[in-house]
Parts: C-alpha cells; sequence; structure tokens
C-alpha cells in the first residue's frame, strides 16, 4: 500500500498545504508581492471616488464621488493598476479583486490594502485565482481570526506570512491561459443570456399590451381577477415540516426565489400526514405569493400546469379559473409591469410586506382570446426553454471552472 502512495505521489512532495508538484514553492505573500502605500493627502474642497470589493471574488465597485471635507480625518490610498487587492473586513468570504487602469485616481480605505506582484515570481492572475479557490478562502479565513461578520478581519501581519504553492512564471502563465479560456465562454454565455432574456422581456411588454388598432381591440377585455375564479389560500408548512422525499409541495418564498412563471419542479415534500392538513392543488391553479421581503416579491404569480398531487403552503393565494383561461398567460400577465404597479400600490407592511386577496380581486389584467393567449403562452415557453437551455450550460462552464481552478492552480495536475 506505501508503495503504492509513493507510486501516486512521484513528481510531489508533501507540504503543510498538501501534496505540490516537486517544482512548485512554498512562498509567504509577503515574497511574492510588495506593498503599495501611496496615501493621499486629502484636500477637504475636492472630489474623491472610493472603490468597494465584493465578496465572492465579483471583484470591485465604484462608489460615488464625495469631497475631501466628508472624509475627515480617514485614511485612505491612491490605488495603483495592477494591484491585488482584499476588503480586509470580508477577506473571509473571498473579497478580493485586482485594480486596473479604471481605478486609477480613485482612492481606497486602509480596510484595501494593495499588493504588487514582483516581477519574475508572481503573475497577477494566478495569485487572483489562486485566492477564489477553496484553499484560497481556508487560508483567508485562517489569517482573519474572530466571530462572524465584521469581527472576522483579516490581519494583515498574518496575511503577509501566509504560504501558497507557486509554480514558474511559464506555468502560471499556461495555468492562467487555461482557465481564461472557460472565462471567456463564460462570458459570451452570459451575454447571450442576458441578450435573449431583454429580447423576450421586450416582446412579452408589446404582447401582453392591448394592440392600438381598433379592429383587433375587440378582441381583448380589461378583467378583474374576481371574474376569472375564484380565491383561497394555501395551507401550513413550515420549514421543519419539510422532508428530502415524499409528496411535493411548494412554499411562498420559493415563488419568488425558485421559479418564473410557471412551475417547472418542486423543491420541497412534506409528509402524507402534513399533506392531509394542507391545500391541494389543482391543474391550472395561479399561485401568488402572499408575502415577501420587498414591495416587488409580493403578488408574483405561477402557473401550475402540472398533473401531479401536491399542496401549498401557507401565504398562497390561488386564484383557481372558473372560465377558460391560458394560466401561462394569466401568470404573464399578473408579472407584468401593468400588473405590478396595482399590486405595490395594495402592499402592507415593511420588514415583511403583505398583499391580500380581497386586494388582489380587484387587480385588472389585460386579456385577450383564448387563441392568442394560448399563442403567447407557447411563444414564451419556447423562448423560455432556450434561455434555460443557456442557463444550464453557463451553470455547467461555472463548475468545470471551479474543478479546474481546484485542481490545476493547486499543482494537482502539473504537466500542462
Amino acid at each position: 500500500m506505501k508503495e503504492l502512495e509513493v507510486q501516486k505521489r512521484k513528481g510531489y512532495k508533501k507540504t503543510k498545504l498538501g501534496w505540490i508538484p516537486e517544482t512548485w514553492k512554498l512562498m509567504s505573500i509577503d515574497e511574492i508581492t510588495e506593498r503599495v502605500t501611496n496615501r493621499v493627502a486629502v484636500d477637504p474642497s475636492k472630489d474623491y471616488q472610493e472603490i468597494g470589493i465584493r465578496s465572492h471574488g465579483k471583484g470591485i465597485f465604484h462608489k460615488e464621488k464625495v469631497q475631501g471635507k466628508t472624509l475627515g480625518n480617514k485614511r485612505v490610498f491612491w490605488i495603483e493598476s495592477g494591484c491585488f487587492t482584499v476588503n480586509i473586513v470580508f477577506a473571509w468570504e473571498q473579497a478580493v479583486a485586482k485594480t486596473t487602469d479604471k481605478e486609477v485616481g480613485m482612492i481606497a480605505s486602509h480596510r484595501f490594502p494593495m499588493y504588487k506582484p514582483k516581477k519574475g515570481i508572481l503573475e497577477l492572475e494566478f495569485l487572483l485565482y489562486f485566492f477564489k479557490t477553496a484553499l484560497g478562502k481556508h487560508l483567508l479565513g485562517l489569517a482573519s481570526p474572530g466571530g462572524a461578520g465584521r469581527n472576522k478581519t483579516l490581519g494583515q501581519k498574518t496575511f503577509g506570512q501566509t504560504k501558497i504553492p507557486v509554480p514558474s512564471i511559464n506555468e502560471q502563465k499556461k495555468i492562467i491561459e487555461l482557465i481564461l479560456k472557460w472565462d471567456q465562454s463564460i462570458q459570451l454565455t452570459d451575454a447571450l443570456t442576458k441578450s435573449k432574456t431583454s429580447i423576450l422581456e421586450a416582446h412579452l411588454a408589446n404582447l401582453l399590451s392591448p394592440p392600438m388598432d381598433a379592429k383587433d381591440l375587440k378582441y381583448w377585455k380589461k378583467i378583474k381577477l374576481s371574474e376569472i375564479g375564484q380565491m383561497t389560500k394555501g395551507k401550513g408548512i413550515t420549514k421543519k415540516e419539510l422532508t428530502l422525499t415524499g409528496i411535493p409541495c411548494i412554499r411562498y418564498g420559493e415563488i419568488y426565489s425558485k421559479h418564473h412563471v410557471y412551475l417547472k419542479k418542486f423543491e420541497s415534500h412534506i409528509s402524507s400526514e402534513i399533506a392531509s392538513s394542507s391545500k391541494q392543488l389543482e391543474k391550472g391553479d395561479i399561485l401568488m405569493a402572499g408575502s415577501g421581503e420587498s414591495i416587488d416579491e409580493i403578488g408574483k404569480s405561477i402557473a401550475y400546469c402540472k398533473d401531479e398531487t401536491a399542496y401549498a403552503g401557507g401565504d398562497i393565494i390561488i386564484l383557481r379559473p372558473s372560465r377558460e383561461v391560458n394560466s401561462i398567460y394569466v401568470s404573464l400577465a399578473l408579472n407584468s409591469s401593468y400588473a405590478n404597479r396595482q399590486k405595490r400600490k395594495m402592499g402592507q407592511g415593511n420588514s415583511i410586506v403583505h398583499i391580500y386577496a380581497s386586494n388582489l380581486k380587484k387587480l385588472e389584467i389585460w386579456l385577450p382570446s383564448i387563441n392568442m393567449q394560448n399563442r403567447i403562452a407557447n411563444f414564451f415557453k419556447v423562448s423560455d426553454k432556450e434561455i434555460e437551455i443557456l442557463r444550464n450550460k453557463l451553470l455547467n462552464l461555472k463548475k468545470q471552472k471551479s474543478g479546474i481552478m481546484n485542481t490545476i492552480i493547486l499543482g494537482k495536475y502539473h504537466k500542462l
């Protein structure tokens, strides 16, 4: 067994961070970078623009400009392009980024230390990619003692002493080149997804509005939800009552967080005992969120077009049509800007916003002929399927990139 392990580890050496290629070195951040600290002599009469860093490796954002007098005695530093920077308050959440020419002329507080890679030793992209890996996150956490949130501040001295595996410059460049291919694919797929989504939303905005032509307008009616069918409510189903398998169900928060326009698959399940005291769904039901954390979440609608037995939890308002309508069309109409303007006036509450069936009964939507409803619903389903394929592709690309970063960049496959 030991001989087999040695064979598997041929070409590698064991370190405190695990097995790495023999040609790689464990080097500290202080050994591979230089601190950049060009302090700003703040002029109270001038405008300054600070940067911030998003968690989870999502990069730099630019804050609004402020006058120097607003900064007061705050210690701020000029941004230099081509630096690795970190938000020391949320380093443990991988709030890391690189500065570019876009940030030159901007400033950062002492909470955003900058590190310039030493030439011939380190490529900036390699360092950034490393701290986006699971091991990188772990090391950032070790250098950030304390409790959760703002108490977990990165110790800059400890961070400077943190060692990471460093390959040769040429190998770093090959690793970066490989990961960049995934980045490019991710960016292209993301852009295509957003483009198709925008086009679909623009088409729907036109399709869900009555035509200007008087001839076609006669096939459209403005109708209240109370004229479409009866309203009822879901019952029960707490988070504690959910099971991994069992009878499918839906909770109100899932309407706006997990689904869009119509229910494709269930996220939750309950036992038969809990189901017996809940509200059973019927095919064609339109489900609306009765509560939400924001005014835009209340009244969010999805259509239930499945045949399987399923149940709706509390704070779900169910519109059960009693006339011939296409439930997907009605759901689209209920999520339209025209309906949303009405729902915003109906919302009540602050931290948790509520909307009630008594108000939703008065909500109006434009309802065309059933043939037109079917055509609009089918158009949406086909377009939505295309976008879903792109979203799945994007998700898979991100998973592939993550897999590569957690293998190649850590030296598990080093012969590139």
